[in-house]
C-alpha cells in the first residue's frame, strides 16, 4: 500500500482504523470543522486510490471504501488530492 496526500487538509490526530488494522493519521479540510476527517488516500493492491471516512458525530468509521479512482486513470502516478 503506497500513501498519497490531500493538497487541502491538515491533520486532525490518530486513530485506530479496523479496515485497515492499524492506527492511522487522520485529516480534515483546513478551515472547516472536523465532523469528519478522513485517511490519507492511498493506493490498493489493485491500483485504486481509496480513502475511509472517520464521522466524529457517531464515534466510528463508515464501513465502505471511498475511491476516487485508478492510477491508470492518471497521467503517472498522482500525488496529492482534494478532500
Amino acid at each position: 500500500m503506497k500513501w498519497l496526500k490531500w493538497s487541502n487538509a491538515e491533520e486532525w490526530g490518530e486513530i485506530y482504523c479496523p479496515m485497515l488494522n492499524k492506527t492511522v493519521m487522520t485529516y480534515c479540510p483546513i478551515g472547516n470543522p472536523p465532523y469528519n476527517s478522513y485517511t490519507a488516500p492511498f493506493i490498493d493492491a489493485y491500483g485504486e486510490i481509496c480513502y475511509y471516512d472517520y464521522d466524529h458525530d457517531e464515534g466510528d468509521w463508515e464501513e465502505s471504501v471511498h475511491t476516487l479512482g485508478n492510477v491508470e486513470e492518471f497521467d503517472g502516478e498522482p500525488e496529492e488530492f482534494s478532500i
